[in-house]
C-alpha cells in the first residue's frame, strides 16, 4: 500500500513542471486576449482566422476538426467572419456542393494587428525581467516553438488514426 502512494506522489511530483507550464500558458494567453479591444474577437475566430493564414482554402468541416468546435459553429464563426470581410467563400473545384473557405486581405490584415497588440504586451512583460531572465526567456523561444510543432504533428497524427478507424468502422458495419 505504501508503495502505491509512493509511486503516485512520484509520478504527481514528476508532472508538476508540466502542470505549472500549464497554468502559466493558460494565465498568459488570458492576458494575450485581456489586450484585445471589446468585441474584436473571440477566441474561436482567432483560431479560425490563424487556421486559414498562409494555407489554401479549408473546408468548413477541416477547420471545424482543426480548431475543435462542432461544425455548426464553425460554420456559424465563418458566416460572421465572412460577413465582416475577413474570410471568403470558395467553391471547391473537386466537389461543387462543397465550399472552402480562405483568409481575405482584410482578415490578414486584422490578423497581423491583432498578433502585433498581443506582441506589444508579451515586450513589456519580458522587458521588465531582470536581463539574466530576460535571455533566459528569450533562449526558450525556439524551443517552445519546436514543442509546439511537435503538438500540432502529434495532433495531426492522432487526428489521422482517429479518422482511419472511423473509416475502418463504418466500413466493417456496411460490410464494403
Amino acid at each position: 500500500m505504501a508503495t502505491e502512494q509512493t509511486s503516485a506522489v512520484t509520478a504527481d511530483a514528476a508532472s508538476v513542471p508540466a502542470l505549472n507550464l500549464v497554468l502559466a500558458m493558460h494565465r498568459l494567453r488570458r492576458g494575450l486576449r485581456a489586450v484585445l479591444q471589446p468585441g474584436q474577437f473571440n477566441p474561436t475566430q482567432l483560431l479560425i482566422l490563424t487556421q486559414l493564414a498562409g494555407r489554401t482554402p479549408v473546408r468548413v468541416g477541416e477547420l471545424a476538426h482543426r480548431v475543435h468546435v462542432s461544425q455548426p459553429t464553425a460554420t456559424t464563426v465563418v458566416n460572421g467572419l465572412a460577413a465582416a470581410g475577413l474570410v471568403q467563400r470558395i467553391k471547391d473545384t473537386e466537389d461543387g456542393r462543397a465550399i472552402k473557405v480562405s483568409l481575405t486581405d482584410h482578415g490578414m490584415q486584422k490578423l497581423t494587428e491583432v498578433g502585433r497588440q498581443e506582441a506589444a504586451f508579451l515586450d513589456t512583460l519580458i522587458n521588465a525581467l531582470p536581463d539574466d531572465e530576460k535571455a533566459t526567456m528569450l533562449a526558450a523561444i525556439p524551443i517552445m516553438l519546436r514543442i509546439a510543432d511537435a503538438s500540432t504533428t502529434a495532433e495531426q497524427r492522432i487526428s489521422g488514426l482517429a479518422a482511419r478507424a472511423d473509416t475502418w468502422d463504418r466500413s466493417t458495419k456496411t460490410g464494403s
